[in-house]
C-alpha cells in the first residue's frame, strides 16, 4: 500500500470517528441510551460520510439525514426533523463547513 492510500485510510478513519461521536452524542433513535452496542449506527455513519463530501446546506443535509434514519428505522421511530437539523449543523462544523 502506498503512502497516498495510507493517508486516505487514516483520514477516513478519523472522519468516521468524528461522525460517530456526533451521532452518538445525539443518539437519534435513542438506542445507545437503551444499552445498544457502541457500533449500532455503523451502517448509517458509513452512509453519512459521503454526504459530507457534497456541497449541501444544513437544511439539505438535515433532510438527507432524516430520510436515511426514516428509511432504516421507520417514521415513528426516527423522531422529529428538528433533531436532524441539530445533527446536520454539528456535522457541518466538524467537516469545516459552517452552518
Amino acid at each position: 500500500m502506498n503512502k497516498s492510500n495510507k493517508a486516505n485510510i487514516k483520514r477516513y478513519r478519523e472522519q468516521y470517528q468524528k461522525v460517530k461521536s456526533v451521532i452518538a452524542r445525539h443518539d437519534p433513535i435513542g438506542l445507545l441510551n437503551q444499552g445498544a452496542p457502541e457500533d449500532e449506527y455503523e451502517l448509517e455513519i458509513s452512509l453519512i460520510l459521503p454526504m459530507l463530501c457534497k456541497s449541501l446546506s444544513v437544511t439539505q443535509l438535515s433532510a438527507q439525514l432524516s430520510s436515511l434514519f426514516r428509511d432504516h428505522y421507520g417514521d415513528k421511530t426516527a423522531g422529529r426533523k428538528a433533531m436532524y437539523e441539530a445533527i446536520a449543523a454539528d456535522l457541518m462544523k466538524l467537516s469545516g463547513k459552517d452552518a
